[in-house]
């Protein structure tokens, strides 16, 4: 995660000002689960996408997670594993020694499906669709638009023609990195004369789209738009987190809860084997 709070694959966490709200969200959501294992899940999951610290949020949410669902006795397994879980995101995946504590638990919404899709991508898709239909009116799969961004430049070129300056230039850049979130903002917060400006036609895959392209955006945003599009990423941020919050309320929480746990099942299987 970079100075911005904009991570490699995109995601970028709530605005530092909503996150003591959203983790007491959170003990409240997980005071009122009915089993450890719900508890579990919603601080652990939440406490990782909340991202409260710059660094070791996933050992911390590791951490928790197994000393819910797992408990800690001070046998040598147990040490074994919490040492385990502990090692830092960054390590090196093919260093068995070493390797990274999540690849026993990894709670990323990215990492467990929902049918043919990642959780993550479930949840922002049904955000987008929402943001199509209150602008449209209609189903987003009836209408040519990409739920995508299209012509990012991602070595923060200064655009001289625009009327925001280097600094604002940067920061919509760094929205547009988190591509789904960026594009609910953009459809939640435009005026139709910007949004109409903001499309642009192309082909993909044997299909024709019309896609929400910063290079279109750049050239006409106003100073009063930016302001607006902050605004609507900042709410689509909590909103994200907020949806995830609720994972123990969906009826395939179970199946959800199965796979998040498959890996620290199969450590424990290598464990006794060994």
């Amino acid at each position: 995660m970079d100075g911005n709070g904009k991570m490699a694959d995109g995601y970028q966490p709530p605005d530092p000002g909503d996150r003591i709200s959203l983790l007491q969200e959170t003990f409240v959501k997980a005071m009122q689960e009915n089993s450890l294992e719900k508890c579990a899940i919603v601080l652990s999951m939440s406490i990782l996408t909340i991202h409260p610290y710059l660094d070791g949020n996933g050992r911390i949410s590791r951490t928790l997670f197994a000393l819910l669902v797992n408990g800690y006795s001070g046998s040598r397994d147990d040490q074994a594993l919490f040492s385990a879980i502990g090692q830092p995101d960054n390590e090196d995946p093919e260093n068995e020694h070493h390797p990274s504590g999540r690849y026993i638990i990894d709670l990323e919404p990215g990492v467990v499906k929902v049918g043919d899709y990642w959780l993550a991508d479930a949840i922002t898709g049904a955000m987008k669709k929402t943001a199509l239909v209150n602008r449209l009116g209609a189903n987003p799969t009836d209408c040519p638009i990409r739920v995508g961004l299209g012509g990012m430049l991602f070595d923060y070129r200064y655009d001289s023609e625009s009327q925001l300056d280097e600094r604002e230039q940067r920061e919509l850049q760094d929205m547009f990195w988190s591509n789904a979130l960026a594009f609910v903002a953009c459809v939640n917060s435009f005026r139709d004369e910007l949004y109409k400006q903001s499309l642009k036609h192309i082909s993909f895959e044997g299909n024709e789209y019309n896609i929400i392209a910063y290079k279109n955006i750049i050239k006409v945003i106003t100073k009063e738009d930016f302001i607006n599009l902050k605004r609507a990423f900042r709410q689509a941020r909590i909103d994200y987190v907020r949806t995830l919050m609720q994972i123990t309320d969906r009826e395939d929480f179970e199946d959800l809860y199965q796979q998040y746990i498959s890996n620290l099942d199969a450590w424990r299987n290598q464990r006794q084997s060994n």
